[in-house]
């Protein structure tokens, strides 16, 4: 038969053993919320550096195709130049 204090001293200890599981689960929540939490930002870092590069490859895009735009202008209106003796009012 068990004494009523190794009983006490037997609760003692799985109460004691349940409080480190508790500290050691939310411990480790802890580490495994931190370890999202950077990660989650190092993510957000490289989305803002792509959209940026992407926004500037956009406006280097765009402002090619308008000097494109105007050198084949320029080429049309020379070839109406040279074939035909035109020229438009509106040329460079």
């Amino acid at each position: 038969m068990v004494s009523g204090g190794a009983v006490l001293v037997l609760k003692a200890f799985v109460h004691n053993i349940k409080g480190e599981d508790e500290f050691l689960m939310k411990t480790m929540q802890t580490k495994s919320t931190a370890k999202y939490e950077e990660k989650i930002q190092e993510l957000t870092t490289q989305c803002q550096l792509k959209a940026k590069e992407c926004c500037e490859t956009w406006i280097l895009l765009t402002t090619s195709n308008e000097q494109l735009d105007k050198v084949r202008m320029d080429w049309v209106f020379r070839i109406f130049a040279t074939q035909f003796g035109y020229f438009p009012l509106f040329a460079s």
